[in-house]
């Protein structure tokens, strides 16, 4: 991952750095969009419950 040497804890401090940071902005992303469309627990049941596949002919 870098030019210089670095033993594994230090890796795996800074694999854990990089995957919580990314994992607040995706956090922070869909509570934008939830905001923006308006969504509700509802939404989220109602997309569960909805059939969406398409009927074989």
């Amino acid at each position: 991952m870098f030019a210089r040497p670095m033993d594994e804890q230090d890796l795996a401090a800074i694999k854990s750095l990089l995957s919580n940071y990314y994992a607040q902005k995706v956090d922070a992303e869909s509570e934008k969009l939830w905001d923006e469309k308006g969504m509700s627990q509802q939404t989220i049941d109602d997309l569960l419950n909805t059939h969406l596949r398409i009927p074989y002919k």
